[in-house]
């Protein structure tokens, strides 16, 4: 279900309302006459309903009760429904929400609790909730969350590798901020309470890109002011910047925003990248040395930042070193053997070492070769060719560039010094 603006929300993910939760539950069994039925029901309910229509035994842990007997006209036993909306805790930090439905009652647990009376108030736009009911239900859900939960979860943890992390990063089901570190929250953490300034930093963006880029500008510095954890304010005050060729600017603003929200790795990261793109590469090598993120260790592309930190700086022993660090991480990534390439280019022609020479030609022709529609490796492996006096070669690479790049303007430029 979308919410479509209903209590504020213009998506799903955020609220647990009836705009997402209730929708059609749709089965077609065969020998099964056509019906509907207006009691609600739970994901849990649908394997325990597909082993009862398939006549195979329920496995034992299953923790939902089969819909054939409502499907078949008879009655079963009215159990609360569990239901949570996490990802404002683990991707913003904010408040956790959790909730249950029970007949036609319905109870959302955050810092501010709602109840609502779906009978009389199905849009739940009317509060019911006193501090003696909100207790009542919260130790009701306490007690639910402790049946349902699984005795191992602690011990289930697991890092998944790299090809599991693109593929669930794909589908829009991994997201790159920290968990939440705090144990407590109050009505300032509540869900109801910060959306409103996320909504706000979303219609910022659609203002950027409209052309009203100074009311951009103002409306998210607002939001800064007044909510000082909304971290996509930071990161999305920061893209207008750098789009407006200030780069100083954006490093400062993601600074600011890693004071206030100093457990937000996706602000950090952007604050990295940043700060390359504004040249400030000691910076850059020193914030990565003295944080202490978890995603560091496994982050391809933060080493490969720091690489080319290293790369600017002359240091290409070290630059080499770091790019070999995350091709270890993941070696599927054409842009760090293109990089590896330009940085075994670089200090052969400060060392004369035919050994370093011989190793940026193998990392441009394996970019390349993990992508052959990426133009840069060409525009390399063509430098390398001409610095070789294989002129044949270095325009082959250097055309090949062009095609796939038309407006490639360093290949251009030594196109044409190459035909003269």
């Amino acid at each position: 279900g979308e919410s479509l603006g209903d209590h504020g929300e213009s998506t799903h993910g955020f609220f647990a309302y009836n705009s997402t939760l209730w929708i059609p539950l749709i089965m077609d069994i065969p020998g099964k006459k056509p019906g509907s039925i207006k009691e609600s029901v739970g994901h849990v309910d649908i394997f325990p309903t597909v082993c009862d229509v398939l006549g195979i035994e329920r496995p034992r842990s299953l923790q939902g009760e089969s819909l054939l007997p409502l499907i078949d006209g008879k009655s079963r036993s009215k159990k609360p429904i569990y239901f949570e909306s996490m990802y404002p805790y683990y991707s913003r930090g904010w408040a956790p929400l959790r909730g249950l439905l029970h007949g036609q009652e319905k109870f959302i647990d955050s810092p501010i609790p709602e109840l609502f009376d779906l009978e009389q108030d199905f849009r739940e736009l009317k509060n019911l909730v006193q501090a003696k009911t909100a207790e009542a239900y919260k130790k009701q859900l306490d007690q639910i969350t402790k049946d349902l939960s699984y005795e191992g979860a602690a011990k289930a943890g697991q890092t998944p590798d790299r090809e599991s992390v693109e593929k669930l990063k794909s589908l829009g089901y991994l997201a790159g901020r920290a968990a939440s570190k705090k144990k407590s929250f109050g009505p300032d953490d509540d869900v109801k309470t910060l959306l409103p300034y996320n909504n706000k930093s979303i219609e910022a963006m659609k203002l950027y890109e409209k052309g009203k880029g100074d009311e951009a500008v103002k409306a998210l510095k607002e939001v800064i002011a007044q909510e000082k954890l909304l971290d996509n304010a930071y990161s999305n005050l920061a893209i207008i910047y750098e789009k407006e060729q200030k780069p100083a600017e954006a490093v400062q603003i993601l600074k600011l925003g890693m004071e206030n929200i100093p457990e937000s790795y996706e602000l950090f990261f952007n604050y990295i990248t940043a700060a390359v793109d504004a040249g400030l590469f000691e910076e850059a090598i020193s914030s990565v040395k003295s944080k202490g993120f978890i995603q560091i260790e496994q982050d391809p592309e933060l080493w490969n930042k720091i690489g080319i930190c290293y790369s600017s700086l002359g240091k290409y022993e070290q630059a080499i070193e770091t790019f070999e660090r995350a091709v270890a991480l993941d070696s599927r990534l054409p842009v760090l053997f293109n990089n590896l390439g330009l940085t075994y280019l670089s200090l052969s022609l400060k060392t004369r070492d035919s050994k370093s020479f011989l190793k940026s030609l193998e990392s441009f022709k394996k970019a390349i070769e993990i992508d052959p529609s990426y133009p840069q490796p060409y525009n390399g492996l063509g430098t390398a060719y001409r610095q070789q006096g294989n002129l044949d070669g270095a325009i082959y690479c250097w055309e090949k560039a062009l095609e796939l790049k038309s407006d490639f303007g360093p290949v251009i430029y030594n196109l044409g010094l190459a035909y003269m």
